[in-house]
């Protein structure tokens, strides 16, 4: 069979799904002629769709070493770096490339990817503009879109952009989640018909818990709690058990990092370079974030994995979780030293000469002891917030399970779980790194923000400026849950709203006062 033969029938295979039959051909044609560049980029098109990136970026290298103008292999190159945690060349990579001439849809598409993997949602939301102007009908890039334009603060070009995404596609379940989470002008009660239909005639778990969080948001507005709660209790107790998951594995984790915990040197930084703002999810880290921000010498860079992928690949330990728990414990001294090395230099494109880098993955608090030694110029801010406030908000939150960070918040009695284990966490690092970790708590923070923010930043050697306090002029990219939250005033709303759902916490409230939380 000749070249062109095999190739038509790799790439038929390929939009067919039968990737066996497609690797195959590749490899025969690879067998007959080994300077094949596109046999080499559609074998990376395979890598890419099992998330393979490495074996991605070494098929891409191949075809580029032997046609190396063919901008198309650029392009997802610096896609796959970004991917593979290499995002200080992949952003390398996009500036010496002249994309201002792109105008096919897949690599307008993977160039917008891959600003918003790198944290550059302006950049990325020019990108996503300009792809659905190529072609407006397409409800993914109008998805895409919308989700930078609510990073950005655009939120009613977001709803547009959802609404529209929807209008083409009615059962595109992630964006009717996302037009719920938003908020809308639209009447709740009609609402609640069109998702409940949309959720009856859905088969995957996935597009149902979706479809339950959006349904669960707009029985909140209506004040319809006890059903708010019902329908998230259903729908995540159904993944939870597709998922097979157990608390165990959590402690496992917690576990390594409470043995790992070795007597670093606990010195205020001399220049202090990097922070970190951890703690639970949806405890406040993102108002912290823009407090901290505001000062001019702080650069945020939103919500990073680096450190994780840094330990991973140090490590050697390739699991796709974001924290397994070989990576949790001791760790030498040249390895720490080299995923510091790493973790600056894949973060370096943030900040120019001098500047504060922040990074507020909150689950970052998993890694704090390898941080702390790593980055001996990093402080590490901790948010603690009322514990049922806390739990409830992580079980009430959407969150992605691939990387199973967040899957003790399939259930209410494993996030309590979870909760306790944090916080034995956060005194011991309070304890052991009292120069370098400080915990701030929320409920005190909203309510007497001056004095607890004018601590914090004494903490941190950091000029104070009352200014500072006006999040809301703030108008940098939010990639959180509480991008809507954080464009306004600071405020005490958030505090308490676990007592609207006190009659579903029995036994949340059991499990918290065995271990002498009371209320």
């Amino acid at each position: 069979m000749h070249l062109e033969q095999l190739e038509e029938k790799a790439r038929l295979a390929l939009i067919q799904g039968r990737d066996q039959q497609a690797y195959e051909c590749l490899q025969t044609m690879l067998a007959t002629d080994e300077n094949n560049d596109k046999a080499y980029y559609l074998l990376s098109t395979l890598a890419h769709k099992y998330a393979n990136y490495r074996q991605e970026l070494q098929m891409l290298d191949s075809a580029i070493a032997l046609q190396p103008a063919i901008i198309d292999y650029q392009v997802y190159r610096a896609r796959a770096l970004a991917q593979a945690g290499e995002t200080d060349k992949a952003k390398k990579q996009l500036d010496q490339l002249g994309l201002q001439t792109i105008s096919q849809p897949a690599l307008i598409d993977a160039i917008a990817t891959t600003y918003n993997r790198l944290n550059l949602y302006a950049i990325a939301c020019q990108w996503f503009e300009k792809l659905v102007q190529v072609d407006d009908a397409n409800p993914y890039s109008l998805f895409n879109l919308a989700t930078c334009y609510k990073f950005c603060g655009q939120f009613e070009r977001a709803q547009q952009a959802y609404t529209k995404a929807v209008a083409l596609k009615p059962d595109y379940y992630k964006a009717q989640a996302a037009i719920s989470q938003l908020g809308h002008a639209l009447d709740p009660a009609e609402r609640v018909k069109c998702l409940e239909s949309l959720r009856q005639t859905q088969p995957h778990l996935d597009a149902r818990l979706h479809l339950a969080h959006a349904l669960s948001k707009e029985y909140e507005s209506m004040g319809q709690f006890d059903n708010a709660f019902k329908i998230l209790k259903d729908a995540k107790s159904a993944v939870k058990t597709q998922l097979d998951y157990q608390f165990s594995s959590d402690q496992q984790r917690f576990d390594a990092i409470k043995q790992g915990l070795t007597n670093t040197d606990d010195h205020k930084p001399a220049e202090l370079s990097n922070l970190f703002v951890v703690g639970m999810p949806r405890t406040g880290t993102t108002l912290l974030e823009r407090i901290l921000s505001a000062h001019a010498n702080v650069v945020s860079a939103g919500e990073l994995y680096q450190f994780s992928m840094a330990v991973k690949q140090v490590t050697g330990v390739a699991e796709r979780s974001f924290a397994p728990a070989p990576c949790l414990g001791a760790i030498q001294p040249d390895q720490l030293e080299k995923i510091g090395q790493l973790y600056q230099q894949r973060t370096d494109y943030f900040c120019e000469n001098g500047q504060i880098l922040l990074d507020k993955l909150p689950l970052n608090i998993l890694y704090a002891p390898h941080i702390l030694a790593a980055l001996p110029n990093a402080i590490m801010v901790c948010l603690d917030r009322h514990p049922l406030d806390t739990i409830v908000s992580n079980y009430r939150q959407l969150f992605s399970f691939e990387d199973e960070a967040t899957r003790y918040s399939l259930d209410g009695r494993d996030t309590a779980r979870f909760y306790l284990q944090f916080r034995q966490l956060m005194d011991l690092l309070r304890n052991h790194f009292p120069q370098r970790f400080y915990v701030i708590n929320y409920d005190k923070l909203v309510t007497e923000p001056l004095e607890e923010a004018k601590k914090l930043f004494a903490f941190c050697e950091l000029e104070w400026n009352d200014d500072y306090l006006n999040i809301e002029l703030n108008h940098a990219p939010v990639a959180t849950a509480s991008s809507v939250q954080v464009r306004n005033k600071i405020s005490s709303k958030s505090v308490g709203q676990w007592q609207r759902y006190e009659q579903q916490l029995s036994e949340v409230k059991d499990i918290l006062s065995r271990n002498d939380i009371h209320f």
